[in-house]
């Protein structure tokens, strides 16, 4: 049991250690107050989609009055959008727009309240989203146009890196823990700067 959100995030990308070409699926429950939160066990998972997720976001079994808040996936990638050499990182250390539309508004329409995405990236960063809920959003997260089953992405889908940034720009993403390409803590901007206050230099 954990007082804050992100250090429950952090005891499940512990419990498994660092990236070794796996997948994990995991979430975090919260008390009706708000005050404890209490993280499922990473399981194995396939990415996305996922075969398990139906059955974890299904809310039935969960002790007390704890509801499910928050997604959390580790390792999952973006690869799955179009290799391009400007963007491999990009998909390597996050997800695509379709994963996280899935996490956020299409467990959302479930019924869970849904306030933050956690992503234990394959450097070993954790980084975590907090959904604007805005139209901007749900339009950044929309398939019609931008994907298929048939065909795959479209040329009107998003690069991941712009991807990535408008989620910066529309909602707040945080790198809670740095890693490797992760480097820097704290919010990103819409440029995926580091997006903070600084007191000026004699100040410090």
């Amino acid at each position: 049991m954990h007082a804050h959100r992100d250090d429950a995030a952090w005891f499940s990308q512990a419990y498994v250690g660092g990236y070794t070409d796996q997948q994990y699926l995991s979430a975090l429950l919260t008390d009706p107050m708000g005050s404890s939160h209490l993280p499922v066990l990473p399981m194995l998972d396939d990415g996305f989609p996922s075969s398990h997720a139906e059955g974890l976001f299904d809310s039935r079994g969960l002790p007390g009055k704890y509801r499910i808040t928050a997604a959390h996936l580790l390792f999952h990638a973006g690869l799955d959008q179009p290799a391009d050499v400007a963007q491999n990182a990009f998909r390597t250390h996050f997800v695509s727009w379709r994963e996280l539309a899935y996490y956020v508004h299409e467990l959302k329409r479930k019924g869970l309240p849904i306030v933050t995405f956690y992503l234990s990236a394959r450097d070993g960063a954790l980084l975590a989203y907090a959904p604007h809920w805005s139209t901007e959003e749900y339009n950044l997260l929309a398939t019609p146009d931008k994907w298929s089953a048939q065909t795959g992405y479209t040329a009107q889908a998003p690069t991941p890196s712009h991807f990535i940034s408008e989620l910066a720009r529309i909602g707040q993403l945080r790198v809670v823990r740095s890693g490797d390409f992760w480097t820097v803590r704290g919010v990103l901007g819409a440029q995926l700067k580091l997006s903070i206050s600084r007191p000026p230099k004699d100040e410090l």
